[in-house]
């Protein structure tokens, strides 16, 4: 279950850039990436 939440930060960043012309901030990329990995470490 905690995968599809995870995806909803791509999906928000995606979202926002796409719809509302939004900048998508380095530290929010940064951050979903750390969240990312974490994950899968976990799972491995």
């Amino acid at each position: 279950m905690a995968p599809f939440q995870y995806s909803q930060i791509i999906w928000g960043c995606l979202y926002g850039a796409l719809l509302f012309a939004a900048p998508v901030n380095p530290y929010t990329i940064a951050g979903a990436l750390i969240i990312i990995l974490s994950g899968w470490l976990v799972l491995k």
